[in-house]
């Protein structure tokens, strides 16, 4: 039996890995290739980012605190909007996850903001990522 949490992991891993992959490859295209070229790239990458705001929004709106679906989809949009200005092409984060990331923060904060006894919080969102830097700290625990 597939659990539903489990079906959105999947879902999110293959947005994510998709706009890892291709969006290099978009952005040199909507910068260098023809109008043709330049304008399909524009709307593959249009469309990977409507696809992962309407993922998270669909994840959230259940919200106990009222925040509607679509503006959970504008808040993923406004998110989208600070990784474009953030980020940074030469660093070790991938976009997809950069931008999971933001998306994901944004709808949280917003839902959070609605709660006076979590306005503040910010949201841990664990990739699972176990680098030289997960080893350092998990050795350094261990010898706690």
């Amino acid at each position: 039996m597939v659990h539903v949490n489990d079906e959105f992991k999947e879902e999110r891993d293959r947005v994510i890995g998709l706009l890892n992959a291709t969006w290099p490859d978009l952005i040199f295209l909507i910068a260098n290739g023809d109008e043709a070229a330049s304008k399909k790239a524009q709307e593959d990458l249009d469309g990977l980012k409507e696809e992962l705001v309407n993922l998270y929004a669909k994840k959230h709106e259940k919200n106990k605190y009222g925040v509607k679906m679509s503006e959970l989809i504008k808040l993923g949009q406004e998110g989208f909007e600070k990784v474009e200005k953030r980020f940074d092409p030469a660093g070790k984060t991938p976009y997809g996850t950069f931008a999971s990331w933001w998306v994901q923060q944004t709808m949280v904060a917003a839902i959070n903001s609605k709660d006076p006894e979590r306005k503040n919080r910010t949201y841990d969102i664990n990739f699972r990522w176990e680098g030289p830097l997960h080893a350092k700290r998990k050795a350094d625990n261990q010898e706690k």
